[in-house]
């Protein structure tokens, strides 16, 4: 892969963990969650749950199920739209 391809890659990549994070906090705060609440529904520490919402880490596989499960209204295909 060239160097261009993979600075393209690259940039996808973060749109598409930017798009999902502001979707999961929408929802979140649309669903009147706190972090805390939501993080518990995970089964997980809010601090991690933090950490997923900012984009500093990636939801496990596990995770995004249980998120999909929570919140209907978001989906691996609506996360990848182009839509803000």
């Amino acid at each position: 892969m060239k160097s261009h391809e993979i600075g393209k890659l690259t940039e996808f990549k973060k749109e598409v963990i930017y798009k999902m994070r502001i979707k999961l906090k929408m929802e979140r705060i649309g669903n009147e969650l706190t972090q805390e609440e939501l993080a518990s529904m995970l089964e997980m520490a809010q601090s991690y749950y933090s950490r997923i919402e900012s984009g500093k880490i990636n939801p496990s596989y596990s995770t995004t199920v249980k998120l999909q499960e929570i919140f209907p209204n978001i989906n691996v295909i609506e996360l990848l739209e182009n839509k803000g």
